[in-house]
């Protein structure tokens, strides 16, 4: 396998490994987990660039019906450096709101 790809494999699996994740989470514990929250355990923080974090959520989308963020990727300049600032602690998202101002086209 060439390392070209090497790396195209590598990003398909980070990325399907998020959407998975994400949703079994919102099918199996709908009353905990839903959005970013969901993201933010699901490892979206695992993606490595704001394009693969799109994909993911356009993934997402499509098989869940809506977006997690509940807005279009491309109104955040850098998803994947938002998400870096945004903190779940197992019952409360913080840095969400200051994160999305800050990214915010």
């Amino acid at each position: 396998m060439t390392a070209r790809a090497r790396r195209a494999a590598d990003r398909e699996q980070r990325i399907s490994s998020v959407v998975d994740a994400y949703l079994n989470l919102v099918t199996a514990t709908p009353l905990k987990y839903q959005g970013i929250s969901a993201l933010l355990v699901a490892g979206v923080k695992r993606l490595e660039a704001h394009d693969e974090v799109a994909e993911a959520l356009q993934r997402i989308a499509e098989r869940a019906g809506r977006n997690p963020l509940g807005q279009p990727a491309d109104s955040v300049s850098d998803l994947h450096a938002m998400l870096q600032e945004v903190r779940f602690d197992g019952v409360n998202v913080t840095g969400y709101d200051a994160a999305r101002s800050k990214y915010q086209k």
